[in-house]
């Protein structure tokens, strides 16, 4: 039997999944209390259903001279299939209302949306008057005439004046089926104010022009305190005439699902000019998930991608108008780290017919429209919202700039440029500096690539640091003193968490790009062979699975691909020592712990002996891959290169040389170590090298090895800042 719980503020029946009512926003009773039989265990009790269907107008208010519209929303909590008539009724007599469509199939846990005009009976003067509207949804068959909604009275009489607006209150229908309503207060304004029609009356007043407000000029804002997410809250403001603030606010609520609306402003009942901004706040917990990809998904499926990823679909701008528009861009952007339950906001483009696209651009055309707008004094989002009402794409770039992440910096094209509808518009967003890891055989040192100093140092008493490696996130660092992996802070002020401290001897960390930083692939030392391993990270010591394999020798180098399903790994021929080259490992579940489910072959050119790859690292995009080789070559040199084409890329090696090679995140700047032409050397110089001007090189620091760059730490825009 399906249970639900009453709000003991306004006596509404809630679904039991959600924890706070939908109409007042009251949080659930305590467990506990008792729970409130719903509609499917009503009926499989025989009794009348109680909260099988819900009612809900937009706005709650309403106010007119002659006519106005207010859109209903029905809701049907059972686990049926139902057919309801929507009745609308005025005891007073003052105004009357029809429903279109009046009757209405809601599939189980369905609901569906009708349009009801409310019109005065006639013409008044003097002063205002309020009616009270009841909309009763009323079960009845798929066909047939509508019920007649004259014997329709409340069930307690005295009731009336105790409902809250939009509240549901049960109906009885001749004393024979139990319905569920909502009360519409209806303010009836008179087409010449009591005063005008005075004056007119005794003929005191100069003939004048009567300008006269228009009802449709101010909206109510309807309640959305408790609505699943911001998808939600922006359906119900459309439907009352107003706007979504695009900067969604987030905060910390483990008491309700992620993505519940927790707080609005201004509040339900406020009077706004039609279009006005509503700002809301959402819950979001504290887990960090990975931004799954919506880009060229209709809004439907985006927002099942994002639910299912445990995210919530954002503001959509421009508001969809006929559901055949894509996803151009989003705000975060696919692969950042958000919290559970983070809204994503979506920037529409018309999907192409008979392979051209339809002209696109807000949906009240304006002077501006196509005009890049100034950044000047705004957020990303708040942009974004701008760039998507004049009809174009905003798409974010994260930047490495100086100054607080997050801000945004610049914009290409520049402000003012007229681009066509649907053209994209970049936001250039700081990500702030990255710092460069590196060791010096002994020790792990931390750089501050804008000052030139090492802002951080691990010297281990004994042993030697080496090998260093960032988490995800750039918050943490992993590295080696002899067989003990430590997990410490990006810092280095802490003594560090013991990650392993076991027989095996594992060497060269590097961890896979998920949010949760829980995965990493190490190489396992044993009797001069390594073999690739894999381990999940957790609160304790992690225990590596490896991938025997009795061709290669591995080591010097992993690279994780952003997908999670490629590894770069440098490996040595065994019984011939002189072919040596980059094997490609692939498995077909992204960032898989389980070495069965990964397979390897050699990727690079190993024709020749003592010639070939020696270093390789993917580009943050996946797109390319930085190499280093002698084929061909001289001496061992840098290589930039497309992802698809390993082999053959002699043609497009860089005048810089090297022996290991790391990318920066933005995908600008690659750190190498440079020693002699047969990189023989231990240690040599660290320098950063800007790939489109490779001959811009760097020197960041002498007598070191394995570079790394810190993640951007950067998470996309958020609300209010």
């Amino acid at each position: 039997m399906s249970v639900g719980w009453r709000c003991p503020a306004c006596t509404r029946i809630a679904p039991a999944t959600l924890a706070l009512c939908p109409a007042c926003g009251t949080p659930a009773p305590a467990l506990g209390a008792p729970a409130v039989p719903t509609a499917a265990s009503a009926n499989a009790a025989g009794g009348s259903p109680d909260g099988l269907v819900h009612v809900e107008t937009h706005p709650a208010r309403l106010a007119l001279r002659r006519r106005a519209r207010v859109a209903l929303t029905v809701s049907n909590h059972g686990a049926e299939p139902r057919t309801v008539w929507l009745l609308l009724t005025d005891p007073d007599g003052l105004v009357v209302g029809r429903a279109v469509p009046d009757a209405l199939r809601i599939a189980p846990g369905g609901r569906a949306d009708a349009t009801a005009t409310v019109r005065a009976r006639r013409p008044r003067l003097g002063a205002a008057r309020t009616a009270t509207v009841t909309v009763a949804a009323v079960p009845g068959p798929d066909d047939g005439p509508a019920p007649d909604p004259s014997p329709l009275q409340l069930a307690d009489p005295a009731a009336v004046g105790r409902l809250r607006v939009g509240d549901g209150g049960r109906l009885l229908d001749g004393g024979r089926s139990l319905h569920v309503a909502a009360q519409l207060p209806v303010r009836v304004r008179p087409l010449v104010p009591r005063l005008l029609a005075a004056v007119a009356l005794v003929g005191v007043a100069a003939p004048v022009g009567l300008s006269l407000a228009r009802s449709d000029d101010r909206a109510t804002v309807p309640s959305l305190v408790g609505l699943l997410d911001a998808a939600g809250a922006e359906r119900a403001l459309e439907r009352a005439g107003l706007a979504l603030d695009p900067a969604v606010e987030r905060r910390p609520d483990a008491s309700v699902p992620p993505g519940v609306v927790l707080a609005q402003d201004p509040a339900d009942g406020t009077a706004l000019d039609r279009g006005g901004r509503v700002r809301v706040t959402v819950a979001v917990g504290e887990r960090l998930l990975r931004v799954p990809s919506v880009i060229g998904l209709r809004s439907k499926a985006a927002e099942e991608r994002l639910r299912d990823a445990g995210l919530t679909l954002g503001p959509a701008r421009p508001r969809p108008q006929d559901g055949g528009e894509i996803v151009a861009s989003q705000l975060p952007s696919a692969r950042q780290r958000a919290a559970v339950g983070t809204p994503v906001a979506v920037f529409l483009r018309p999907a192409l017919r008979g392979g051209t696209a339809r002209a696109t651009a807000s949906a009240t055309p304006t002077s501006e429209e196509g005009i890049v707008p100034s950044p000047r004094d705004q957020t990303p989002t708040s942009y974004a919202a701008e760039a998507a009402q004049r009809g174009l794409v905003p798409k974010v770039i994260r930047v490495v700039r100086t100054g607080r992440p997050g801000r945004l910096v610049g914009v290409e094209p520049a402000a003012g440029t007229a681009r066509p509808a649907g053209a994209t518009v970049r936001l250039l967003v700081t990500a702030g500096v990255p710092r460069l890891a590196f060791d010096t055989g002994s020790a792990v040192r931390v750089l501050d690539t804008v000052a030139g100093r090492t802002t951080a140092e691990a010297a281990p008493s004994a042993g030697d640091a080496v090998e260093p490696a960032w988490t995800p996130g750039g918050r943490r660092l992993v590295y080696r003193i002899g067989r003990r992996l430590l997990l410490t802070a990006a810092g280095l002020s802490d003594r560090g968490r013991v990650l392993y401290d076991g027989p095996l001897d594992l060497v060269t960390p590097a961890f896979a790009p998920t949010p949760a930083g829980d995965v990493l692939a190490v190489i396992s030392r044993r009797a001069g062979d390594g073999d690739l391993c894999f381990a999940r990270v957790g609160s304790g010591r992690i225990e590596p699975a490896c991938l025997r394999d009795d061709t290669w020798d591995l080591g010097r180098q992993i690279s994780w691909r952003r997908d999670g399903k490629e590894l770069l790994v440098f490996g040595v021929r065994r019984g011939e020592r002189s072919r040596f080259g980059l094997l490609r490992f692939r498995t077909s579940r992204a960032f898989s712990v389980d070495p069965a489910a990964w397979t390897g072959r050699i990727a690079t050119d190993v024709s020749s002996a003592r010639r070939g790859v020696i270093a390789g690292a993917y580009s943050p995009s996946g797109k390319r891959v930085a190499l280093v080789t002698n084929v061909g070559l001289p001496r061992f040199q840098l290589v930039v290169t497309p992802a698809r084409r390993l082999r053959d890329v002699t043609t497009e090696a860089l005048p810089v040389r090297a022996c290991e090679v790391a990318w920066r995140p933005d995908g600008r700047e690659v750190a190498v170590v440079q020693s002699d032409s047969a990189c023989q050397e231990p240690l040599g110089t660290v320098a950063r090298v800007d790939v489109a001007r490779p001959r811009r090189v760097v020197v960041a620091a002498t007598g070191g090895r394995h570079p790394a760059y810190q993640p951007l730490q950067y998470r996309g825009p958020r609300g209010g800042s």
